[in-house]
């Protein structure tokens, strides 16, 4: 009777085992799956990103619905950086202050 008894949870055991092993690989199917998904959107975004980033597109903004214009060349002034002649307090002072205007 023990031995019966033993023989039968052995069996249920070994079912739920593999019922759970099919489980899993029914899981295991859906999140690769997902992760294919998401993958493919990733690429979607950084392809959109691509776009968004794009000089010609950035420029098309700016003209369009900014109203912005290219400068002709007597509207451009280049500012060459200055040096710093003092590393001391009042020189760094002096900087700080210049920077706010």
């Amino acid at each position: 009777m023990k031995t019966i008894v033993l023989l039968l949870i052995s069996v249920l055991f070994l079912v739920f085992l593999s019922l759970e092993n099919v489980r899993i690989g029914y899981e295991i199917n859906k999140l690769e799956k997902k992760k294919a998904e998401l993958t493919n959107y990733n690429r979607i975004l950084n392809i959109e990103i691509s776009k968004l980033k794009s000089l010609e597109r950035i420029e098309s903004v700016a003209k369009k619905e900014l109203n912005l214009t290219v400068p002709d060349k007597f509207e451009t002034l280049i500012i060459a950086p200055r040096e710093e002649v003092s590393t001391g307090f009042l020189s760094k002072a002096f900087s700080f202050i210049l920077s706010i205007f």
